[in-house]
């Protein structure tokens, strides 16, 4: 389950709805059979968020942040961004806010006598996530378009995989598991092969499977059947809509 939602500039992460008990049950279920970020990614985020609330939660701290963000920024004022942990992409937002303001935050903090400071590594996870949550937003747009239909979709999520395999690092490499685990879950390859099979049957038999995603060989007959079973199902939906 993916959740889409972007998280606004309050102190106080969004209340925990029956979506997000579903998304944190998904995420057990997931968890049981793959690895946790690691550590140091861990690490740094919480690190984030810890300078993100400092920033946030004292007008005075705020200000100073200001001030340096005015002077970086030609007097556009930027916020720090709290994420909800169950939002995956309010993290996206919060990760591309601070790296935005990488000038500014180190000499805020030093100019507020604070303990804490970002490492260089610690910025180069942080760009690390960036890239990596960047490309899956960017499907994910791509997807919610109402001109998104399953070959597109399909498509989409195998370029997705493949951007993954390319960044090549462990992270990247064990999102691409957890994605392809997920979708792979949820795909129906019998309609999904019967669709690439309609757009184009003199091409179909030379496909085996993308780099990610498998299909079946169907044959002649097992594609009527198929069409058949769609369109049982097609007509059943319609006379359910017109008793009601």
């Amino acid at each position: 389950m993916i959740v889409i939602a972007i998280k606004d500039d309050s102190d106080d992460e969004a209340d925990i709805s029956q979506q997000d008990i579903l998304c944190q049950t998904d995420l057990a279920h997931e968890n049981a059979c793959f690895p946790q970020l690691k550590p140091e990614f861990n690490k740094v985020l919480n690190k984030v968020r810890k300078i993100s609330k400092l920033f946030r939660k004292s007008p005075t701290k705020n200000e100073i942040l200001e001030e340096f963000v005015r002077a970086n920024f030609d007097n556009r004022e930027y916020k720090l961004i709290l994420d909800c942990r169950t939002r995956w992409n309010s993290t996206f937002h919060m990760i591309e806010r601070f790296l935005k303001l990488k000038s500014c935050i180190p000499n805020a903090l030093r100019a507020e006598l604070s303990t804490v400071a970002v490492a260089d590594i610690e910025w180069k996870s942080l760009n690390l996530l960036y890239e990596i949550l960047h490309s899956v937003k960017i499907i994910l747009k791509a997807i919610c378009t109402d001109d998104m239909g399953l070959l597109k979709m399909e498509s989409s999520i195998e370029f997705l995989l493949n951007k993954l395999n390319i960044v090549g690092n462990p992270l990247a490499l064990n999102l691409r598991e957890r994605l392809m685990h997920r979708y792979n879950m949820r795909r129906n390859v019998k309609t999904l092969t019967l669709l690439r099979y309609l757009h184009n049957p003199r091409k179909f038999k030379a496909i085996k499977r993308l780099v990610y995603l498998y299909y079946y060989h169907l044959h002649h007959a097992a594609i009527v059947v198929t069409i058949v079973a769609l369109a049982g199902r097609c007509v059943n939906a319609a006379k359910a809509a017109l008793t009601h």
